[in-house]
């Protein structure tokens, strides 16, 4: 059925853009994970901190630390399996049709049919992949969160506290 094949193929390609997507993500939060641990780092550094903002900027940091690694694990470079090159497919298509000589829509179906199953065994290893990625990543992302939480609330805080004073 064409339409099934179509789909397997089409899905082939979702998950490599998937993972290539993955990753420009993880990039994006290590990128702001390395924001907050500079926020974290400045507020620390100044001496005039209350004790208790810079307790809140230690949690911060631990957090951010815990969201880095989760990051950068996420971007670990995988092997993702991929599609033969057209002349990987030149044996195989002339095999079918030596099997099928005197019906070459039968050695079409049947390449068709051949290339889509090949199709289907990618996907499924290739989504196990982006599937640990994407677990990876939501790990990165609930710490940087948190941290995100604590940095606005500890900026926030002692404006108010300059300003008031």
């Amino acid at each position: 059925m064409n339409i099934l094949r179509d789909m397997t193929l089409d899905r082939d390609k979702q998950e490599l853009s998937l993972g290539d997507t993955l990753d420009v993500k993880a990039g994006i939060l290590l990128a702001l994970i390395a924001v907050l641990a500079t926020i974290s780092g400045t507020l620390l550094a100044d001496s005039h901190l209350d004790k208790r903002y810079a307790v809140a900027q230690m949690v911060s940091l631990c957090v951010v630390v815990v969201g880095a690694v989760c990051a950068v694990w996420t971007l670990i470079p995988r092997n993702y399996y991929l599609p033969g090159a057209p002349a990987e497919y030149k044996g195989y298509i002339e095999n079918m049709e030596l099997a099928f000589p005197g019906d070459p829509e039968e050695a079409e179906r049947r390449t068709a049919a051949g290339i889509a199953q090949m199709a289907d065994q990618r996907i499924e290893k290739n989504h196990k992949i982006n599937a640990l990625k994407s677990r990876w990543l939501t790990y990165a992302f609930f710490p940087a969160l948190v941290a995100l939480m604590i940095d606005l609330g500890t900026l926030v805080c002692v404006a108010v506290s300059k300003t008031l004073s």
